[in-house]
């Protein structure tokens, strides 16, 4: 990445603002907020592993596109405002609290922790809401846009007393509404600083991965009592973690240095759509995927020789190829190139699904670990090619 946290510049003067010239970096409280918000990626992981069936994805999908919307809108909201000064912070600290609640619901939320989630929700859309007014150049656009979301969050909160197949419409209509309006009404009136926003987007999902990493590292364990440590175990865990660092290096390896050059230059209005659909849309393929895949490592990894395992082998090889579609739309949104050899090489994670069920599941974390560095060297082949200016 292209800064850090520990950077002179996250800091706040002694009169609470930044020095002239400097553009604000990602401060210590917005940190803590993104740990707090990644929880519910371990509970996401948690509602796969519990509920491995086409249901319990529509539960994930759904619930990530729902809480992702509003993470995105404290990315969006500290771009502008940031919390250097004690009602800020104090602020956000309450939407912590707000997420903490959501991530403990998410296992329960289409059912007995339905009131919770929704009234943690509501108070995570109403914090959002009175702070973003706080800044004068897009109090209009949150005008606008703060209906919608609190109306979201009081349908959510409804929903938990109504009946099942209402309470699954209102549950795909919320994130169908907020995704789908920004595209209707544009991003204007929003002010995106790209070092900013790319360090923060880019911090949220390395916590993501050690989150998935935890979670793998649960799975070590049935029932609270340790799995003995064979080595077949031990491989399947080392191959999971080379598959990670394969996605990892397919962002950090460059391309989040790129994106942020990419939206320095672009002008204001296209900048602010570019952000939206990269780090909103592409970014929530990503996150899915790194869940997918970590709820199938860890079903798998206390069977590490057996075969014939169709749901762990769907979640590893669909959750590569999952990540890899977001990293391709994020790339083509940006205009970052060589995007053949991504394509390629989410056809290929596809493709190892089969050997997932016919092989070990050692076998298929090879194959995925081999496709990715074969990607990313031949990327590198390619690279004196696409080394200028991304073209249209």
């Amino acid at each position: 990445m292209t800064s850090h946290t520990t950077s002179p510049a996250a800091e706040p003067s002694p009169s609470g603002g930044r020095s002239e010239g400097q553009e604000p970096r990602v401060t210590t409280v917005e940190l803590f907020f993104d740990l707090v918000f990644v929880f519910t990626i371990t509970q996401l992981t948690s509602v796969l592993i519990g509920e491995p069936s086409g249901i319990g994805l529509a539960k994930m999908a759904l619930l990530l596109a729902i809480v992702w919307w509003m993470y995105g809108g404290y990315a969006w909201l500290t771009n502008m405002v940031p919390p250097v000064r004690l009602l800020p912070r104090l602020l956000l600290v309450l939407s912590m609290i707000g997420f903490l609640v959501v991530a403990l619901a998410v296992p329960t939320a289409f059912g007995s922790g339905g009131v919770a989630f929704g009234l943690g929700y509501l108070l995570v859309v109403c914090v959002h809401a009175g702070l973003f007014l706080t800044s004068v150049p897009a109090r209009r656009s949150i005008l606008r846009l703060a209906p919608v979301n609190i109306g979201g969050a009081v349908l959510l909160l409804v929903a938990a007393f109504l009946p099942a197949p209402v309470r699954w419409a209102i549950w795909a209509l919320v994130p169908t509404v907020h995704w789908g309006l920004p595209l209707l009404r544009g991003s204007v009136g929003y002010e995106i600083r790209p070092a900013h926003f790319v360090e923060r987007h880019g911090l949220v999902l390395i916590i993501a991965f050690g989150e998935s990493v935890t979670a793998i590292g649960v799975g070590v364990s049935v029932g609270g009592t340790a799995l003995r440590l064979s080595p077949g175990l031990v491989l399947v865990a080392a191959l999971a973690l080379m598959v990670l660092l394969g996605l990892w290096w397919s962002y950090f390896g460059g391309a989040d240095e790129l994106a942020e050059q990419r939206l320095v230059a672009a002008d204001p209005p296209t900048r602010a759509r570019m952000a939206l659909a990269a780090f909103g849309r592409g970014y929530y393929l990503m996150l899915a995927g790194v869940i997918i895949l970590a709820a199938g490592v860890k079903r798998s990894i206390g069977h590490p020789w057996e075969t014939g395992h169709l749901t762990p082998a769907v979640a590893i090889g669909g959750g590569v190829a999952l990540y890899l579609a977001g990293d391709a739309a994020l790339r083509h949104v940006l205009r970052l190139r060589p995007m053949l050899p991504r394509c390629v090489g989410l056809a290929l994670a596809a493709l190892s699904i089969p050997v997932g069920v016919a092989a070990p599941t050692s076998a298929q974390l090879a194959m995925l670990a081999a496709v990715l560095l074969g990607v990313f060297a031949v990327e590198r082949w390619m690279a004196p090619v696409h080394s200028g200016p991304a073209s249209g």
